[in-house]
């Protein structure tokens, strides 16, 4: 199964480096990375790390650069448009994640049941609780993100709803990718890309075998931003949600944070604290917009798999 690899990228002069080197070491088993594309419309050194790290590169890298920004949804209708037509499958990376070594191949390898179109990651916090060296305020932005993570964790586990694809990273079929183009406003895109799917008559698969792994934010602002993304791209999208049928009940919203709660009790508080600030934070903004610079950054020296080798 040929693979392509997407990767949506503003200003990821801190990450995407780390990105890039991860999906060359990537356990393929089989599949293969026919290309990656970057659509890219940054202002710093992206694109000089990716045209340096290309020219050194075995991958077949592809840099479409644009001197505008022109919003996730362009960048991934950009993408799509670009792949080859030999690719069966599009695994798309946020620009800022670290995928584990066999997570390209088994979110690919779910589209080996011809009934499945789209497969989610699991994304995973990249968090050292016992560190000393962040604020308090950073400590409350990322444990409200980790707590924020597991609980959706649980949520995948019951079933197709409205949060299988939030995350940041998923595969989907080529020949769904090629049918759609996303509008350019869309700000959950991800979500959007799970209800055409299903809307096409595909199956979509939650992998929590295939890890991703994020830097939580450090601001108590960013954080906030990101939970406000996240609420305007589900209000934009309700009426998919609720023709597809999956919009997940609040109690069971509930009892799964409950259970979170239980087993991250100071999560909670960080939560909490959190939201007791959001008023503090409700300056205008554009959701389609906002990005976190703290979630930036994440070295493969931090994560299982990958480490190991450099201290060999």
């Amino acid at each position: 199964m040929r693979v392509s690899i997407g990767i949506p990228s503003y200003n990821e002069q801190d990450s995407i480096l780390a990105l890039l080197k991860a999906l060359e070491m990537q356990h393929l088993n089989g599949y293969e990375i026919a290309e990656v594309i970057i659509s890219d419309d940054s202002s710093d050194a992206t694109p000089d790390i990716v045209k340096d790290f290309s020219d050194r590169s075995m991958l077949n890298i592809v840099l479409l650069h644009h001197d505008e920004r022109r919003g996730a949804a362009n960048a991934w209708n950009e993408i799509f448009a670009n792949t080859s037509g030999k690719s069966d499958v599009i695994v798309l990376y946020d620009a800022d994640v670290i995928p584990s070594r066999d997570a390209t191949m088994l979110l690919a390898s779910s589209m080996e049941d011809e009934h499945v179109g789209l497969s989610a990651a699991n994304p995973m916090p990249a968090y050292n609780s016992s560190s000393t060296a962040i604020s308090y305020g950073q400590r409350i932005a990322a444990r409200a993100s980790v707590f924020n993570s597991s609980w959706l964790r649980r949520v995948r586990f019951l079933g197709i709803n409205q949060y299988i694809a939030m995350g940041r990273a998923m595969a989907v079929r080529s020949s769904i990718a090629k049918a759609t183009r996303i509008p350019s406003s869309t700000i959950a895109i991800d979500l959007y890309m799970q209800c055409i799917t299903l809307e096409m008559g595909y199956k979509v698969r939650y992998r929590d075998d295939a890890i991703v792994w994020f830097k939580p934010v450090e601001s108590i602002e960013e954080f906030i931003s990101q939970v406000r993304r996240a609420v305007a791209g589900h209000r934009e999208l309700a009426h998919l949600i609720d023709r597809l049928n999956i919009r997940l009940p609040v109690k069971s919203m509930l009892i799964e944070g409950l259970k979170t709660a239980k087993d991250d009790p100071s999560g909670l508080v960080m939560l909490a604290l959190a939201y007791i600030l959001y008023p503090f934070y409700m300056r205008p903004i554009d959701s389609r917009w906002s990005i976190a610079r703290s979630s930036k950054g994440l070295s493969l020296y931090d994560i299982e798999g990958y480490k190991e080798r450099y201290n060999k």
